[in-house]
């Protein structure tokens, strides 16, 4: 006996388990578990969408299950052509999956990201300009993208691990020495490497940060890619492996100029784009009120994150 779980419901379906239903069927299994998604010819599927969608196909496998010429994953049954066809109309192209369980952002200033994605608590670049509060617990990973100080902060990390001792840091090389240094317990995730915390996976992205000047070699920085929708290029404008639902994308720093970051969000393209690495900047100025005129005619929501506040995406 197995169960199709969807929006903490249960249906029974009798006489196989979920290793065996048809791989026509997992998509929709995957969808009621807690960061399931669907996806498939229809394109992408907003939260909203997936629900009714979900709640059709289950009432019609529910009865292909349990008809007299049942077949665990057989085609003879009249119901397929329901599961077959049961549609909505797609969502935008530019989204590539609809997600159950709305990723929560917080920002706490300049670079410092807090993601909440299903139970999986990420804090990402803790560095001076940052301002975490002291009652944030249950942090299950701290990335690291760089070793430049306003995105680790030896004294902040301390504390973000005193009171989350549970906490991964994961970190590239360059990163590690310093941490090596403070005897901080960290993990290498750099390019082209990959870990899961619970059902959320994490990839690293990208070997160097921006570059200064010619005469100045970059130091290691690494991008991480969360749940496969949400990309952090640290210092960068590394290019992630797939398409991105939410990109934080720099606006201000030494080593970039304004115009390059837009055309590096238009060519990633996400669906939202939240600005990042503004902290010394006096006011925001134009890093906030040019993006919008140049994203938004391309179909891309420009995000200003207020510090502190969480957002769903």
């Amino acid at each position: 006996m197995g169960s199709i779980f969807l929006s903490g419901f249960a249906w029974d379906y009798p006489g196989c388990s979920k290793q065996e239903i048809s791989p026509l069927y997992q998509p929709l299994l995957d969808a009621g578990e807690p960061g399931g998604t669907v996806s498939g010819e229809g394109g992408i599927r907003t939260h909203e969408e997936l629900a009714l969608l979900a709640v059709f196909k289950t009432a019609a496998l529910v009865h292909y299950a349990t008809s007299p010429d049942w077949r665990c994953g057989g085609e003879s049954n009249p119901c397929i052509a329901v599961l077959q066809t049961a549609a909505l109309p797609p969502s935008p192209p530019h989204q590539k999956y609809g997600i159950f369980y709305q990723m929560k952002i917080t920002k706490f200033g300049h670079c410092c990201l807090f993601i909440e994605e299903g139970e999986v608590r990420v804090l990402i670049d803790p560095g001076f300009f940052s301002e975490i509060p002291a009652s944030l617990r249950n942090i299950a990973v701290v990335l690291i993208t760089h070793e430049h100080p306003d995105h680790i902060n030896i004294d902040s990390l301390e504390t973000i691990l005193h009171n989350n001792p549970q906490a991964r840091v994961l970190t590239n090389s360059s990163v590690g020495k310093l941490l090596k240094k403070e005897n901080i317990v960290y993990a290498l995730l750099e390019q082209g490497q990959s870990t899961a915390e619970k059902n959320v996976t994490i990839e690293g992205v990208g070997n160097e940060h921006g570059k200064f000047h010619s005469t100045i070699p970059p130091i290691q920085n690494t991008g991480y890619l969360i749940a496969g929708k949400f990309f952090y290029p640290g210092d960068s404008f590394a290019i992630p492996p797939k398409q991105v639902e939410i990109l934080a994308l720099p606006v201000a720093g030494l080593w970039m100029k304004l115009e390059e970051a837009l055309d590096y969000g238009l060519k990633i393209k996400p669906r939202v784009s939240i600005p990042v690495h503004e902290g010394m900047l006096k006011t925001p100025g134009f890093a906030h009120t040019l993006p919008p005129t140049v994203f938004e005619r391309q179909g891309i929501q420009f995000s200003v994150l207020e510090n502190g506040k969480q957002q769903e995406f």
